[in-house]
């Protein structure tokens, strides 16, 4: 694969997991596909991974699995 940002050969698709949503109202979205290039390091997403992602949250409240998930702030 090409990368976007330097256009040298070698971008492997990766599987992510992305935070979403607004300060107080976050949200995870597991294994979003990712371009990252071994060449500039940049790591991204395709314009079609980003309208998936939008059509997804879209329809979150019907999608979504509530679970719990402990969080630890780094000091």
């Amino acid at each position: 694969m090409i990368c976007d940002y330097c256009g040298k050969d070698g971008a492997k698709l990766r599987y992510k997991t992305q935070v979403c949503g607004p300060k107080n109202d976050k949200f995870l979205v597991d294994k979003v596909p990712m371009v990252r290039c071994p060449h500039c390091h940049q790591t991204y997403m395709t314009a079609q991974t980003a309208k998936t992602l939008d059509q997804l949250l879209q329809q979150r409240k019907e999608l979504a699995q509530p679970q719990t998930l402990d969080v630890i702030e780094f000091a």
